[in-house]
């Protein structure tokens, strides 16, 4: 947490005090305590604040303290969330297009490469989409890691030089494959170790939802909307990383 996080927290909880009641001050103990701020940037941040004034601060025997947000401090802190929203919208208008781009540039290729793996990407989205879900969000890490193995199936049937290749890799070897057909592609190892390494992670990630899924009625928590449209946008990114590296050749 930098400088500028810590002040925002510590203000954020004197507003909040504030709100409460305005005549109540804040020791030292209950801001370690409520802003989980170590002892020493608290007090440094809370000098600062106070040389601003944007504080009330009065000094104690022995060190310790007690303060208040004042009138200059509140409007400070209502600046620093207005800008905090700004920077969240921000993201967002980033975010949408690039990944509305991203899923534009697969469906298109996917078109070419292999329809069928379009089609069940597509009805997942939309699924994911509708407001009835009804193909069921614990399905959807089972598929998109389906999807992955179908998309290695596709790319090495595509672009792999049967020539090159000793021993025809089995369904679930995806990264064998990818292998061969970076290499074919001209792609260089380094490329290569990348997305080797997102796909052990996406692989891996998938797979653990699957294992927790198939505990049924014993799982501890829901797999839930936000869960399926992460498994979702990994599929997306890994699919959408590996075909522009082709796209350059």
């Amino acid at each position: 947490m930098n400088n500028s996080q810590t002040k925002f927290r510590i203000l954020k909880y004197l507003k909040m005090t504030y709100n409460k009641d305005p005549s109540v001050f804040a020791n030292r103990v209950i801001l370690l305590d409520e802003c989980k701020i170590p002892d020493a940037d608290l007090g440094k941040n809370l000098k600062h604040l106070k040389n601003a004034g944007l504080v009330d601060m009065q000094m104690r025997l022995g060190g310790d303290f007690i303060v208040k947000i004042n009138n200059k401090g509140i409007d400070a802190l209502s600046q620093m969330e207005q800008k905090l929203q700004k920077d969240e919208e921000v993201g967002k208008d980033l975010i949408s297009p690039l990944m509305a781009e991203s899923k534009v540039y697969v469906d298109s290729k996917l078109e070419t490469l292999d329809t069928n793996i379009l089609t069940r990407l597509t009805f997942i989205y939309e699924d994911l989409c509708s407001e009835h879900h009804e193909h069921g969000f614990a399905r959807i890490a089972y598929d998109c890691r389906e999807l992955l193995l179908d998309f290695s199936d596709a790319l090495f049937n595509e672009y792999g030089d049967p020539l090159n290749v000793k021993e025809i890799p089995k369904r679930d070897q995806a990264k064998i494959k990818l292998q061969y057909v970076l290499k074919s592609s001209g792609e260089t190892d380094e490329h290569g170790k990348l997305l080797q390494a997102k796909l052990d992670y996406i692989l891996n990630y998938l797979d653990v939802l699957n294992r927790f899924m198939e505990k049924g009625g014993h799982r501890e928590i829901a797999f839930s909307l936000e869960d399926a449209k992460s498994c979702l946008i990994y599929t997306y990114l890994f699919i959408r990383d590996v075909l522009k590296l082709i796209d350059r050749f």
